[in-house]
C-alpha cells in the first residue's frame, strides 16, 4: 500500500536512506550491538527496495508478460545476491571492513542519483504530456 500511495521511486529513496544508515551503523562498531541495529535496519532496507523494486518493474510491461518479468527478475536478484555472499568474504578480506562499507555507502549514492534522475524525467515527462494534451490542436 505504500508504493501505491506514495509511488515506486520515493518508497526506493527511503530505502535507500535506510541502506546508508545501515552501512553508517555498521562504520560506527562491530560490536554485537551494532550489528543488531545494523539488521533491523537492514530489513526495512530490503523491503523497501525490493518492493519498490517490484513495482517498477511490473509497470514496465503488460499484464500477460507481467509474471514472466517478475521471475525473471527474481532469479536476476537472487544470483546476484548469492554471487555477493560467495564474494563477500574476499571483499572484505582484500579492502578492510571500513573501506568495504564505505564502498557500499557509494554504491548507495549511485542508486539515489539514477532514482533522482528517474524521478526528474518521469516528472517532467508528465509535465510535457500535460501540457500536450492542454494545448488546442
Amino acid at each position: 500500500k505504500l508504493v501505491a500511495h506514495l509511488g515506486p521511486l520515493p518508497v526506493a529513496l527511503f530505502g535507500c536512506a535506510a541502506a546508508a544508515s545501515c552501512y553508517a551503523v555498521l562504520i560506527a562498531g562491530t560490536e554485537l550491538p551494532f550489528f543488531i541495529v545494523a539488521l533491523a535496519i537492514l530489513g526495512f532496507q530490503w523491503n523497501f527496495l525490493f518492493v519498490s523494486g517490484s513495482a517498477m518493474l511490473s509497470s514496465t510491461h503488460t499484464k500477460a508478460e507481467g509474471p514472466k518479468v517478475q521471475a525473471c527478475g527474481d532469479c536476476i536478484g537472487s544470483v546476484a545476491s548469492g554471487t555477493g555472499m560467495l564474494c563477500s568474504v574476499s571483499i572484505v578480506n582484500g579492502l578492510g571492513w571500513q573501506s568495504t562499507q564505505i564502498l557500499c555507502l557509494a554504491l548507495v549514492a549511485v542508486v539515489v542519483f539514477i532514482t533522482l534522475a528517474m524521478m526528474h524525467f518521469s516528472r517532467s515527462r508528465k509535465t510535457t504530456h500535460t501540457a500536450a494534451k492542454q494545448s488546442p490542436p
